[in-house]
């Protein structure tokens, strides 16, 4: 077993975090736990708690890891699309089915639903959330717009993916995930047209 002076401790919160998502990789989230995660790095279980005081906290830091690499994804593949919502309505399903253990276990429920996420995680989910956002910026009138639009229609698209990954989808439709998911947003814009044609009657 090694011993904590063959790492620095920022060089053992890496191999903490990356070991806990290889294992959630391999095996699911129930995978994610201290001896587990101990035996993949060769320390014991009671330097992971040294290093981030408990399994939830520990939690929130892998969560954030992750977030950071599809954070970083979608970025460099935004850059090279001219229709970037529909880009990430389609690459988001395919991390649902791609990554489907790290999926779930990003967006499964807390152990605690009392006890708030730390502040600097929750600047990592809209950080991620923010490229809903600008994605819908070139087909609204402004950023107040695109940021009601991706609010309204990103949480049906998360809906489809769990259905989806639960088998449950085929109970409402026979579609497929992405159809489903641009179907969704087609009817949203053409609500958001209408809407502007009856405003300009109105004015």
């Amino acid at each position: 077993m090694a011993r904590r002076s063959d790492h620095t401790q920022e060089e053992l919160k890496d191999l903490i975090i990356n070991a806990s998502i290889k294992l959630v990789t391999d095996t699911g989230p129930s995978a994610f736990g201290t001896r587990a995660i101990a035996r993949e790095i060769g320390y014991s279980f009671g330097t992971i708690y040294h290093i981030y005081g408990n399994l939830e906290n520990l939690r929130y830091f892998v969560k954030g890891r992750i977030m950071n690499n599809w954070y970083g994804d979608l970025t460099e593949g935004m850059e090279t699309q001219n229709d970037k919502i529909k880009f990430l309505l389609d690459a988001y399903i395919d991390l649902s089915i791609q990554q489907r253990f790290l999926w779930a276990f990003v967006f499964a429920l807390p152990s605690d639903d009392k006890k708030r996420a730390p502040s600097w995680y929750m600047e990592k989910v809209e950080r991620l959330f923010s490229l809903v956002i600008s994605a819908f910026e070139p087909i609204t009138r402004n950023r107040k717009e695109a940021e009601l639009a991706a609010r309204a229609i990103w949480p049906g698209i998360h809906g489809i993916c769990v259905l989806a990954m639960a088998h449950k989808l085929e109970m409402v439709t026979t579609d497929k995930p992405k159809t489903m998911a641009h179907n969704m947003l087609a009817i949203y814009m053409t609500g958001l047209k209408n809407l502007d044609g009856e405003a300009e009657i109105n004015s």
